[in-house]
């Protein structure tokens, strides 16, 4: 049986709509206690500095199960209310796993996440249905 190797918040995001897709009353917990063979990996992280917000950012697989590219956002850590994240040079980046989570490379490719463009503002509205 292949090992299925997963983000925790790809799991959490992922639950949801299973549950939807089935229509059932399933809660998140219930649905998380019947997976099997899955592997919790980090895929960022530093002391003192707040790593997160994929969903904001990106998740992407490919046919190969085993490569996995993740972005988000990452800045000082602060405890404070709400999101733990400094309001100030915020930054954003990759990381990319070729062996299904065991080992991540973190990168920043020049302008990703439109850092150093210029804001533009839309003259139309974006049809999200085409």
């Amino acid at each position: 049986m292949r090992k299925l190797t997963t983000l925790i918040l790809v799991l959490a995001l992922a639950v949801p709509s299973i549950a939807q897709k089935k229509a059932s009353k399933i809660t998140t917990i219930e649905t998380m206690s019947k997976a099997r063979n899955v592997h919790t990996t980090t895929a960022a992280w530093q002391p003192g500095i707040f790593c997160g917000w994929p969903a904001n950012n990106g998740i992407w697989t490919w046919s190969d199960p085993n490569e996995i590219m993740v972005g988000y956002t990452f800045s000082d850590f602060i405890e404070k209310e709400g999101h733990n994240i400094s309001g100030s040079n915020q930054r954003n980046a990759l990381t990319r796993t070729i062996d299904g989570g065991e080992t991540w490379t973190a990168f920043k490719p020049d302008n990703y996440a439109d850092e150093n463009l210029p804001y533009v503002e839309l003259t139309e509205k974006i049809d999200f249905k085409a």
